[in-house]
């Protein structure tokens, strides 16, 4: 696989594993944990489709569009997750999910900045760093208990 394009793959895993916000719970109240896994499961379809709008780029030059496109969506993602309160019985679970969250959007715009001045040597310690985030971020959405989130492209 050339390296733009593992690069756009890998920028669509980390925007589909974060977004998986669920807006907002339409109270100030803690959601109940069923409702949170709907709800984001819900966004995470959302996200699967998103993500596949994204550009598809075959170079360094398209992806330095690609990068700062995903890094915002990711950053609009955790803005509206960090509005919700979930119950007690997942919070640990769901505060380390969305510090994993946060660590995809600073790897997302690091990527994209890598990559608009063509630095290979970062771009593969990114890509090396992020894949290992997206695996965990697997496991703590899976902790959390959403279904479809936390899956690439939702599947």
């Amino acid at each position: 696989m050339n390296r733009p394009r593992e690069l756009a793959l890998l920028l669509v895993a980390l925007v589909t594993l974060g977004l998986t916000a669920c807006g907002s719970s339409g109270s100030s109240g803690k959601l109940s944990k069923a409702d949170l896994i709907a709800k984001g499961d819900e966004i995470c379809r959302q996200a699967r489709d998103k993500g596949t709008k994204l550009p598809k780029v075959q170079s360094y030059a398209g992806f330095k569009q690609l990068g700062p496109a995903a890094a915002k969506i990711i950053d609009d993602t955790l803005s509206k997750q960090k509005g919700l309160t979930p119950p007690a019985s997942v919070k640990p679970d769901y505060d380390a999910y969305l510090d994993n969250v946060a660590k995809q959007s600073e790897l997302a715009h690091k990527l994209g900045d890598a990559a608009k001045i063509g630095n290979d040597q970062s771009v593969q310690k990114l890509l090396t760093e992020a894949s290992r985030n997206v695996a965990k971020g697997r496991s703590l959405a899976r902790k959390v208990g959403f279904k479809l989130c936390g899956n690439a492209l939702g599947r």
